[in-house]
């Protein structure tokens, strides 16, 4: 397992898929993944009895892609000594091009699994004129859409997140037959009553409040101005209203662009901003929260993911608004769980209203409902035996 996230990772499904359960199984699987921190040579570490290889990490940006290129050249004696099975890949190209090389000479099968269409995001900051140059960021777009079709052509599957992002792939003349949507899971081992947040609700100042929480990337792209002047709206008819937000940015000025604007907005004691918590302490967030926000523009790139945060809210029983795009309106209108609405100031204050007005009885009602829904239709066990029956087909001989 090659992927773009460093080591150690919170990732939820990874680890409770591929680390956790896999292991559970009887399967062997060795890590590979680039260190969080600087460091100058390789090591090798443990993640829940699995063998992990951290790679250095010297340079930031592209240097990074081509010193990685060196520093993974070691895999092709790893993997003509140890005779993998698979050799699967996350997202990252440069990754899965030299991969597919190691595959085809110890004669594992290639596969590969992707969360996040990173070229069309750089192909989005050029069109809006952030996060670098519009050259810079069109370049790397150019360069990553090359290399993930070389990859996709050579493996010998896909797994997309999504059904969209599987249409975009044949599309794009990727074959169909060997791709298999796996969306992002909610984690079973969650349990809403077990949870205590009543030290972190005194720490927060929190009281009797309706608390709406919103969990993930405060990204400049997810257009969060939406959610403040919306909740303008909503001050003036539900004064005793807060607005939790967890997460960071991909730069500083992301935050601060949106701490900037409450102040504008004169909402400074309705709105807390938590920065980025440990991935453990996540579920205490939303446990002090009445209603999970997930409000996505509609664009080439969030059309086809699959949102985590709405999936931790109705596993945390939290009643949710969304607005339209193809998985969030499926979930909630499916789940019953709330409100999905469009991309407007006017409706996504409507739907706020709404939930303060039908009070705390209906709401828990919906997210009981959402619970209920999520760990049935995300389910990590179910997840996995999918993957797990494809890798099965994929090379039968080894696996069983």
């Amino acid at each position: 397992m090659l992927i773009d996230r460093k080591y150690p990772t919170d990732h939820v499904f990874l680890e409770e898929v591929y680390s956790k359960i896999f292991s559970e199984k009887g399967h062997e699987v060795v890590w590979v993944m680039k260190s969080q921190k600087p460091i100058k040579t390789r090591r090798e570490t443990k993640w829940n009895n699995n063998r992990v290889i951290v790679v250095p990490t010297r340079f930031p940006g592209i240097i990074e892609y081509v010193f990685q290129i060196f520093s993974l050249l070691f895999l092709f004696n790893l993997a003509k000594k140890e005779r993998f099975d698979i050799i699967q890949v996350r997202n990252d190209p440069v990754m899965g091009i030299l991969s597919y090389f190691i595959a085809k000479r110890c004669g594992a099968k290639f596969v590969v699994q992707l969360s996040h269409l990173k070229a069309e995001e750089n192909e989005i900051f050029a069109e809006l004129g952030m996060y670098g140059s519009k050259i810079k960021n069109l370049l790397i777009a150019k360069i990553e859409k090359t290399l993930r079709q070389l990859m996709l052509k050579k493996a010998d599957f896909v797994f997309p997140i999504s059904d969209e992002m599987k249409i975009y792939f044949s599309e794009l003349g990727i074959d169909k037959k060997k791709m298999v949507s796996i969306p992002l899971g909610v984690s079973q081992s969650i349990s809403p009553s077990k949870i205590s947040a009543s030290k972190l609700k005194q720490k927060l100042g929190l009281g009797n409040e309706v608390v709406f929480i919103y969990l993930g990337t405060l990204i400049k792209t997810r257009k969060l101005e939406l959610m403040m002047w919306s909740f303008v709206e909503l001050k003036k008819k539900q004064e005793n209203v807060k607005l939790l937000i967890v997460g960071s940015g991909k730069e500083e000025e992301d935050i601060q662009d949106l701490q900037r604007l409450v102040i504008s907005l004169d909402l400074q004691k309705n709105v807390i901003f938590t920065g980025q918590v440990p991935r453990q302490e996540v579920p205490k967030y939303l446990k002090l929260a009445d209603v999970g926000l997930s409000p996505i523009p509609f664009n080439k790139v969030f059309k086809r993911s699959s949102i985590t945060k709405l999936g931790e809210y109705m596993n945390m029983e939290l009643p949710v608004v969304t607005t339209k795009y193809p998985e969030q309106e499926k979930l909630t209108c499916e789940s019953k769980a709330g409100y999905c609405v469009d991309y407007t100031i006017e409706e996504f204050t409507k739907a706020l209203l709404k939930m303060v007005d039908i009070g705390k009885k209906k709401r828990v009602a919906m997210g009981k409902r959402g619970r209920q829904y999520i760990r049935k239709e995300r389910n990590m066990a179910n997840l996995a035996k999918l993957v797990e029956q494809r890798y099965l087909i994929l090379a039968p001989g080894d696996l069983t």
